[in-house]
């Protein structure tokens, strides 16, 4: 790192600017946020990066767990702008790493990627036009819809797919069963801007006869993920002479400052995220 009390600035933005520079990773040439890693010489490394070097990637010095203390403290009191191409946001500190979870410029893989070969990578604002354009009829634009999985009992495995794009901000669910197992993989991930006072539970109910059998609540984490598992014998047990499977799936949103209940029907309690 070298000095900059001997330099002239003409304002404080040139200044900071300098400052912002001594951020770059050299690596991958994004802006290190704390923890910030160095080696014996001082050489910075964010720590992503410090995570996959074997050495210091300037001087091949051996990587040690050395921390940039002075710089992750004067962290805070800088601007740093988004990493998206066209995003002109500028934050200070974790403001701006609190903006690029949910920058609508972020590229992003079209949820169908794997089911219908679509390479299509946009970013995330562009991505709901992809949607309405190459896939309409495989997307659902209400936060509920019930499905049935034909000839649910016969098959020895299967796969599903549900994608639901709705109040701006896109649901995927993944599950799928293998019959010489008896779990039942369901992954959940959700992707949206970021609005950190709206937080989403979600239902999966399983019926029988039109009476609630199974129901599956579900909040998400910080990353907008959630994994579960569902016992394969109790889908079974509640499938149709035909062997059909008829389930729902609906999304909740809420304020994530208050506590809230629903009405006892719904069997669910929705709660701050923690």
């Amino acid at each position: 790192m070298y000095s900059l009390c001997n330099q002239n600035f003409d304002d404080g933005r040139e200044l900071e600017e300098k400052v912002r520079k001594e951020f770059e990773c050299p690596v991958c040439a994004e802006y290190a946020a704390p923890p910030i890693f160095m080696c014996p010489n001082s050489h910075i490394i964010c720590a992503r990066c410090w995570q996959l070097c074997p050495s210091c990637p300037i001087c091949r010095a051996n990587k040690i767990k050395s921390r940039a203390y002075t710089l992750e403290r004067i962290h805070t009191f800088i601007s740093f702008p988004c990493k998206f191409e066209n995003c002109t946001f500028l934050g200070q500190g974790f403001e701006t790493l609190s903006h690029e979870k949910g920058c609508e410029y972020a590229p992003t893989r079209c949820p169908l990627a794997d089911n219908f070969q679509c390479t299509v990578i946009s970013p995330y604002k562009d991505l709901h036009t992809h949607l309405k354009e190459k896939h309409y009829e495989n997307v659902y634009y209400t936060k509920s819809a019930n499905f049935v999985a034909k000839k649910f009992s016969e098959k020895c495995r299967n796969e599903f797919v549900i994608v639901f794009y709705y109040n701006d901000t896109l649901f995927q669910l993944k599950w799928k069963y293998d019959q010489n197992f008896p779990a039942v993989r369901c992954i959940l991930s959700k992707t949206s801007p970021y609005h950190p006072q709206c937080g989403y539970a979600c239902k999966l109910k399983f019926y029988q006869k039109d009476s609630i059998h199974v129901t599956r609540r579900v909040t998400f984490k910080a990353n907008g993920l959630a994994e579960f598992c569902l016992f394969l014998p109790d889908l079974l047990e509640i499938t149709t002479a035909e062997g059909d499977l008829i389930y729902s799936f609906e999304i909740h949103s809420y304020d994530t400052r208050y506590r809230l209940r629903l009405n006892e029907s719904d069997y669910i309690t929705i709660t701050k995220e923690e």
